[in-house]
């Protein structure tokens, strides 16, 4: 929070307010409820007054740098398909989905996690879901944001850096996303705590092994077969990439198992674990979470292809990559399936972490042929310094050009492109805006890179 809420105190009063919960003694209202942590209080009332959530409703909290959308995407989209009705809140805004499908236009909330108060009215609006996924930023962990949730299941995906421009440090980072295991899921009061960590890194296997002291049924997920625990491993066996889908074996409670998935992308492979392991954890059957993994399907801005259906068009990917570690993973997964080139078009956000715009950047001139930097979201600093910032990172001798208008980037791609090559999108993926000196103007990489195709294989002008 940067504003202090008692400053609205007068206005809320005169829209009807009646009392105020507050960490600091109010002189406007007399019905005050005055907290330690408002936060925290606002959570456990908001679960409270809206009665949102019951005993039987299964409930999944999903942090880590990346891959936190996926997973608690395709867990609700999962759990509507095996049991009718399940809700997501996070980066794509709050859900209710029903056979896989979304059921009604959903809410946007501007934020990875959602506000408890907002989070709770609408988990009250669908009083019959099965369940819900939402995504646990380290900010509203830090923030307090979603105390209150009684979590069945807590998934840790990964850990690198980002958002330490509000962290600081890695290890206040880490904290953070520990305190989803240690405080929330410790504190839940359903019967079964089940907590599933990527154990892969070494440093969620470090975290797994501080965890077996609690009593938390702790299960690990690894794209590497050979790494070893003692407590269940849902483990990779073999895998098939193909820019059209995913095949792979796994193992799981010591039997191994077939599935198909239309996700691209090694990394992938791990947001897939992670979903079998949960739904596995919360007792479906296997041979119905292996029918439904084909149905799933991708997160929008997640490796998210853009077709005009023209034989000669390259294969365009829009991808929410905004970090190094999720560019690497984009980037390094399409890149053993590409037949041509890789182009890639990626800019960095304003007001933010500005130490990994140079990382991103070499990524991107490492794994690509091509590399076009461009803006992301500059906020309120100036465009051409962020490219300069990200520019100090390129790899000597790499092809890049550095184009500011992001339209005019994605265009000069697709423009590049043959029919051999393939071209990603990178850093925005479903958002629908760009934000300029405080104003967002719509923007949507989708929309853009399709218009950019049909310019150039159906000669439509654009205005």
């Amino acid at each position: 929070m940067t504003v202090d809420g008692n400053k609205f105190a007068t206005h809320a009063l005169s829209l009807g307010a009646t009392a105020i919960l507050t960490a600091k003694k109010s002189e406007i209202f007399q019905a005050q409820l005055i907290v330690n942590d408002v936060n925290l209080a606002l959570g456990v009332l908001s679960s409270a007054i809206f009665k949102s959530q019951v005993q039987q409703k299964l409930s999944v909290g999903v942090t880590g740098t990346n891959g936190k959308t996926s997973i608690s995407f395709l867990v609700a989209q999962a759990i509507s398909l095996l049991d009718g009705m399940a809700v997501y809140g996070g980066t794509l805004g709050l859900k209710v989905m029903s056979a896989g499908k979304e059921l009604e236009e959903g809410v946007d909330t501007n934020t990875t996690s959602p506000e408890s108060v907002e989070f709770h009215r609408y988990l009250a609006r669908y009083p019959n879901s099965r369940g819900f996924a939402v995504e646990v930023s380290s900010m509203a962990l830090d923030q307090k944001r979603l105390c209150g949730l009684e979590l069945d299941v807590a998934v840790f995906s990964n850990l690198t850096r980002d958002h330490l421009d509000y962290h600081k440090t890695l290890d206040n980072y880490f904290e953070a996303k520990k305190s989803l295991f240690l405080r929330d899921l410790r504190q839940s009061s359903k019967t079964e705590k089940i907590a599933v960590l990527n154990i892969q890194p070494e440093n969620l296997r470090k975290f797994a092994e501080e965890l077996k002291d609690l009593k938390f049924n702790l299960r690990g997920y690894s794209t590497d077969f050979n790494i070893n625990a003692d407590y269940p491993i849902t483990r990779l066996v073999k895998h098939k990439l193909l820019l059209s889908g995913t095949s792979f074996d796994f193992e799981i409670d010591g039997e191994t198992y077939h599935a198909e998935s239309r996700l691209i992308g090694h990394y992938n492979l791990e947001n897939l674990l992670a979903v079998i392991t949960v739904l596995v954890a919360l007792h479906y059957p296997i041979q119905k979470v292996l029918e439904v993994l084909p149905k799933l399907s991708g997160v929008p801005g997640r490796v998210q292809p853009v077709e005009i259906g023209h034989k000669n068009a390259p294969t365009v990917l829009v991808d929410y990559a905004h970090t190094p570690d999720a560019l690497e993973n984009a980037l390094s997964s399409v890149r053993q399936l590409v037949k041509g080139r890789l182009i890639t078009v990626f800019g960095c956000g304003g007001d933010r972490d500005k130490g990994k715009r140079p990382l991103m950047a070499e990524v991107a001139s490492r794994l690509s042929d091509l590399t076009i930097l461009t803006s992301d979201n500059p906020r309120t600093e100036a465009p051409e310094s962020i490219i300069e910032d990200a520019r100090k990172g390129l790899i000597p001798g790499s092809s890049c050009l550095s184009i500011v208008d992001r339209k005019e980037a994605i265009f000069e791609a697709i423009l590049e492109a043959t029919a051999s090559d393939t071209v990603i999108i990178a850093g925005k993926g479903h958002e629908p805006y760009q934000e300029i000196n405080g104003v967002r103007y719509r923007f949507l990489d989708e929309e853009v890179t399709r218009l950019a195709l049909q310019r150039k294989f159906n000669s439509v002008s654009i205005g």
